[in-house]
């Protein structure tokens, strides 16, 4: 553990003050506010609820005034501050020294509402919010900490892809998903999601006994679109190996 410790350390240290000189780093080019940064999106992919997540990000100050800055709001569930500063405050004054480096460290502590996570978060120096935000993403699964791996759901699908071909605006298109528990536990469907309004899709329930099966039925309304079109539908469910599912419709609108 001290050895990790130690390390951790070291590349926070290397982050900060690897690069205090006048020219703006290769991977510093995301501007906002006189400032550049490496990134203005922050995704931590499957995360689970409950738990702590660290991103490092690098941030370079041109200019020949030190720049200080802040968040104009504070989001739940996150930190934001410089990597070396171990003060517990969710949001702070941030100060960037003339011509150099240092490196933000965004904590995100998963909620636990189950589901697809995206926060905005704008940058403020002293009166002044910029626009451009930097955004935040992250999907958030069940935690299945302290369960028995003995006795667990299994979700099984037969397939998990429907192509429609070629479809006119005028046609909504219907495609179903059969899902069956084959685990020895309840199998249940904590949530589903859409990623576009044009795509519906309904369950007739949420909790299938083992041995079940139930129909997942999905709408995709193209009107109004037109050309290749992927539209994904997830379900989060209690299936500790596969928590998230997610069915893809693709095809060809035309005009």
């Amino acid at each position: 553990m001290e050895r990790r410790n130690l390390f951790v350390l070291v590349i926070i240290v290397i982050c900060s003050f690897s690069c205090k000189n006048s020219k703006r780093p290769d991977d510093c080019f995301v501007y906002i506010g006189g400032i550049f940064f490496e990134t203005s999106r922050i995704e931590w992919g499957q995360i689970q609820a409950g738990k702590r997540y660290n991103k490092l990000i690098k941030v370079y100050n041109p200019n020949s005034q030190d720049i200080t800055f802040t968040f104009n709001e504070i989001i739940p569930y996150v930190e934001i501050k410089q990597a070396h500063d171990n003060r517990d405050r969710e949001f702070r004054d941030i100060l960037i020294p003339a011509h150099s480096c240092d490196s933000l460290l965004i904590i995100l502590t998963a909620p636990d509402s189950i589901g697809y996570f995206s926060k905005n978060i704008h940058i403020k120096v002293n009166t002044e919010i910029y626009l451009k935000p930097i955004e935040l993403f992250a999907t958030v699964i069940e935690s299945f900490e302290n369960q028995d791996i003995e006795k667990t759901p299994t979700l099984e699908v037969k397939y998990d892809i429907f192509c429609f071909d070629t479809l006119s605006q005028k046609n909504k298109i219907e495609a179903s998903f059969p899902i069956k528990n084959t685990g020895n536990r309840d199998l249940i469907i904590r949530k589903v999601e859409t990623t576009c309004t044009c795509t519906y899709c309904s369950l007739t329930k949420n909790v299938i006994k083992p041995g079940e099966s139930v129909v997942l039925e999905v709408i995709f309304n193209p009107a109004n679109r037109f050309g290749v079109q992927y539209k994904y539908v997830r379900i989060f469910s209690n299936d500790p190996k596969r928590p998230l599912l997610e069915f893809t419709i693709k095809g060809f609108v035309k005009e």
